[in-house]
């Protein structure tokens, strides 16, 4: 029995991790629909921030907050989750603290340009002037990792 539940949480971690994909799409009640079944599977990964920008997407704010206050705090501990805390907080017009949870994401070690550059969480940041000196301090950033790191390996 115990394996049977590892197993789903698995799949359930594996399918709703394709919310990346099925959000931006505009099927945010599917992502929500695999979401809550990752839950229900009582899996050890905690998506409670992406679901908080699914239930968004799908209209849902109340639902949206809840799932954030759960996830909130892991976003000061851990690189990807303060940068997702800074595409909800992008999302629901806290440029702000969006900016804040961006910086803690880059401190975190999240340099990761191509998520940055394109990723819809953070379109309503655009405007904004901060939103291009962080992305110049991501890409000055992932120049000096270019030059030190060479794969394969220089002997």
């Amino acid at each position: 029995m115990a394996s049977r539940r590892a197993r789903r949480a698995r799949m359930s971690i594996r399918t709703f991790g394709r919310y990346q994909v099925l959000g931006p799409l505009g099927d945010a009640k599917e992502a929500i629909r695999k979401y809550e079944a990752h839950r229900r599977a009582r899996a050890e990964r905690d998506f409670s921030g992406l679901a908080a920008i699914a239930y968004l997407e799908a209209g849902d704010r109340d639902a949206a907050r809840r799932e954030f206050d759960r996830f909130e705090p892991h976003a000061e501990i851990d690189m990807d989750n303060a940068a997702t805390a800074a595409g909800y907080r992008a999302l629901v017009g806290e440029p702000d603290r969006a900016f804040a949870m961006l910086d803690r994401a880059a401190a975190l070690g999240n340099d990761m340009l191509s998520m940055y550059e394109s990723c819809v969480f953070f379109a309503p940041l655009h405007a904004d002037p901060r939103w291009g000196r962080f992305l110049e301090g991501v890409r000055g950033r992932v120049a000096e990792y270019r030059r030190e790191f060479h794969w394969p390996p220089r002997i």
